[in-house]
């Protein structure tokens, strides 16, 4: 996806998305320094470096009107840092998909949630080794021959993604009176932004796909991998947020009931000052 030479038209989005990702990177270091050291927010500062070096990228195709590298420059622009950042966000999502579903069905295995996850990554993986198979340079020119793999692959685990979230969204809009109001209207907002978002990525792949407008598929490429990084953020804002939400409610006094991973074993805190539970995805408070 995206492996040859956008035209002049695109380069006012091309630098339009530059511009954002590093304003998303100057985010992502701020907090990594306000002591944000989890695994992933560096997933997240990995995501929007590879997303910076993605437009620097295609900003010098466009300016010098095609690849002055024999095809390198595409090759690392439109498959490398693509797919480094594509997975990226996977990850994330997935991961949030199945802190949340462990959190609303604790007497489903956890081996079940951990085997959706498994899903996504062993589906991108394929992705990515289709189209290293099928990309190749000819004559200076970068030649790629797996299109409809590519957009299978992509809209296959989107539409997956999608139905995870809509699954969470619809269980913990209707569970909304059984945990902390705050806490569900902070899952319930970030759950309706993802599932908008993957609606997105699988009409404009299907669009793309059907109906090929070279500066039309460039801007919705651009799009696409701002968008990521974007999701990416406020999902770790979210989580962020979650946590300091934990925390005051916690040390007003308030119960907390936190499932420590095992759907069978809870753990039930009253304290004035308690530590903060490492899986903040996996909290359920109850006033």
């Amino acid at each position: 996806m995206a492996v040859t030479n956008g035209s002049q038209d695109t380069l006012y989005f091309v630098v339009l998305f530059l511009v954002l990702s590093v304003i998303l990177l100057a985010f992502a270091i701020r907090h990594f320094y306000l002591g944000w050291r989890h695994v992933f927010l560096k997933a997240l500062l990995a995501q929007n470096i590879a997303t910076v070096a993605y437009f620097c990228a295609r900003l010098a195709l466009v300016i010098n009107r095609g690849d002055t590298t024999c095809g390198a420059l595409t090759l690392f622009s439109g498959v490398i840092m693509w797919y480094i950042c594509l997975g990226i966000f996977y990850a994330i999502q997935s991961q949030k998909a199945r802190a949340l579903c462990q959190n609303l069905f604790p007497q489903v295995n956890k081996l079940a949630f951990i085997a959706m996850q498994v899903v996504v990554i062993l589906i991108w993986g394929i992705h990515v080794i289709v189209v290293a198979a099928r990309t190749y340079i000819q004559s200076c020119t970068v030649v790629y021959e797996g299109l409809a793999a590519d957009f299978a692959c992509a809209i296959v685990i989107e539409t997956y993604l999608l139905i995870q979230n809509i699954v969470v969204l619809v269980n913990l809009n209707r569970d909304l009176a059984d945990v902390n109001p705050r806490w569900s209207t902070m899952q319930l907002d970030l759950l309706k932004k993802s599932a908008l978002m993957m609606i997105y990525l699988i009409s404009s792949n299907i669009y793309v796909y059907n109906i090929y407008i070279p500066t039309v598929a460039y801007i919705i490429w651009y799009s696409q991998i701002f968008l990521w990084c974007y999701l990416s953020y406020s999902t770790l804002q979210n989580i962020h947020a979650t946590n300091e939400l934990v925390v005051l409610d916690l040390s007003a006094g308030l119960k907390i009931e936190y499932h420590s991973g095992d759907a069978t074993q809870h753990e039930v805190t009253n304290m004035p000052k308690p530590e903060t539970p490492d899986t903040v995805e996996q909290i359920v408070i109850h006033t």
